[in-house]
């Protein structure tokens, strides 16, 4: 099943909401954890986890360029995440 507009969609892997930051950019959650935009290329989205510079986390998901399916999920990270997004 797959929604757009800040929706739940689901994948192979796990089910995904959007938001924004403060700074309005697209937000990804996934599994108590957010995710913002590292790049996009050859039709994938590659994000990575908010905490990347504070706590060089290496959480990182990858979507289609639609952000519909989540192609790869990395749970790499090195702190808790929140249990309410």
């Amino acid at each position: 099943m797959h929604c757009i507009n800040g929706t739940l969609l689901f994948s192979k892997m796990s089910t995904f909401t959007f938001s924004t930051t403060e700074k309005n950019k697209p937000l990804l959650l996934c599994k108590g954890f957010a995710y913002i935009i590292d790049k996009t290329t050859n039709g994938k989205t590659y994000w990575k986890c908010e905490h990347t510079r504070k706590l060089k986390c290496k959480g990182r998901i990858h979507t289609n360029e639609t952000h519909t399916v989540l192609l790869h999920e990395n749970d790499n990270h090195n702190h808790l995440g929140n249990p309410i997004s």
